[in-house]
């Protein structure tokens, strides 16, 4: 009998980065990332048609999907999943929910780090956390908790990654006096989102796609949206 080789689409836009990543047995077979400054909608739909034709896949040929979901931005985690919702329904495939800043600690590779996810909460606030990255296995040094910039510029442990957000130039500069920062407003943090997805997928972690929310941490008042407002099959044209 031989090997079966899963297919999952990763689908990450929890924070200014739109990205999405085709991964199949711990392989990254296509990736794309693009920073985004009026919603993820239409550059996603482009971007996975693209990943999914650079890595001459069709939908029909998916195995599961994988989305970020959440803490991140509100806004940019409803688009996510009720694209990744539509796929699902198209292709009568599983969906996996990943939670953000475990799955973007998973974009790197190197031990002997600590590392620091960030995405942007309120004004001003960060949703994040602190792992630390030996032999292999990620550890949580610290749980999820909302921050101000303030705390980023103060606290340190070592030699730490931050990965998540783009930032501005001068925040740049400051951050990078303390911190190794992560990419750039292009870099493909849905890598991360796919390695975890896959090994989640593998230990058969999927979620019921009809009662799947974004998990935002925080309290806020919105509307409970459904599968008409989200516009799946509009999200979805053009993949075949």
């Amino acid at each position: 009998m031989g090997i079966v080789r899963l297919k999952l689409l990763a689908i990450e836009t929890s924070t200014s980065i739109c990205s999405v990543a085709l991964i199949q047995n711990g392989l990254i077979l296509a990736s794309k990332g693009e920073q985004v400054e009026f919603g993820h909608s239409t550059p996603l739909a482009e971007m996975t048609k693209n990943v999914l034709e650079d890595a001459d896949t069709g939908i029909a040929q998916l195995d599961a999907i994988g989305v970020s979901i959440g803490p991140g931005s509100l806004t940019g985690l409803r688009i996510g999943l009720a694209f990744g919702k539509g796929i699902c329904s198209a292709a009568t495939i599983p969906i996996v929910a990943i939670p953000t800043l475990s799955g973007l600690i998973h974009n790197i590779p190197e031990g002997g780090v600590f590392i620091r996810p960030i995405v942007r909460a309120k004004k001003g606030q960060y949703h994040t956390a602190l792992f630390e990255y030996n032999s292999e296995t990620y550890m949580e040094i610290e749980p999820h908790q909302i921050i101000s910039s303030d705390f980023l510029n103060k606290e340190i442990f070592g030699r730490t990654v931050l990965i998540g957000e783009t930032f501005t130039t001068s925040e740049s500069d400051s951050l990078s006096k303390m911190y190794e920062l992560y990419g750039d407003e292009n870099s493909p943090i849905a890598e991360g989102i796919a390695r975890l997805g896959e090994k989640m997928f593998s230990k058969g972690e999927t979620s019921n796609s009809a009662e799947l929310e974004p998990d935002y941490k925080m309290e806020f008042k919105a509307k409970k949206w459904n599968r008409e407002q989200s516009g799946d099959a509009v999200m979805i044209k053009g993949l075949n």
